[in-house]
């Protein structure tokens, strides 16, 4: 399965809309779909994965970055 797709199914499996996900990440409707929806895998996410075959802990990375 494609990201944007596991994206969208774990949106589903936690019950959350794309507005109410939108709203909480302060971003608009329609860029959440535009991220849902793409087929291009954003260079970012390359090179996230990158580090991740490369041993960097995901995890600990995305808690030194965000305040969610």
């Amino acid at each position: 399965m494609e990201l944007t797709n596991e994206l969208k199914v774990e949106r589903i499996r936690l019950q959350l809309t794309a507005k109410s996900v939108a709203v909480m990440m302060g971003i608009s409707r329609q860029q959440l779909s535009n991220i849902e929806q793409s087929d291009n895998l954003p260079v970012m996410v390359k090179y996230i994965a990158f580090l991740r075959s490369r041993g960097v802990d995901l995890n600990d990375l995305f808690d030194r970055i965000t305040k969610f």
